[in-house]
């Protein structure tokens, strides 16, 4: 999932286009929903590849202080460690 949604996150291409670290992006748009809330992902696949998924969300404000006291800090500090702050 980390990956389909890396490939097609800028107008259906890959996210490098606009943003350097493939890893940090992928934390970034779905970590919460696969550590915090996997049972509300579905993903769809299509002989045994996946083709499609979709993230959901049934507590807005848990959401919210997860990815801001827990999810950001971390990535913070992993993007700053990878030099994605550096970068042009």
């Amino acid at each position: 999932m980390r990956t389909l949604c890396c490939d097609v996150a800028d107008r259906g291409g890959p996210i490098e286009g606009f943003f350097p670290d493939r890893e940090v992006a992928a934390d970034l748009l779905t970590k919460y929903y696969t550590d915090y809330e996997s049972q509300s992902t579905f993903v769809a696949q299509s002989d045994g590849h996946l083709v499609g998924y979709i993230n959901g969300c049934m507590d807005n404000r848990r959401y919210g202080l997860v990815i801001f006291w827990l999810l950001m800090p971390a990535l913070l500090i992993k993007a700053f460690k990878r030099g994605i702050f550096f970068s042009p």
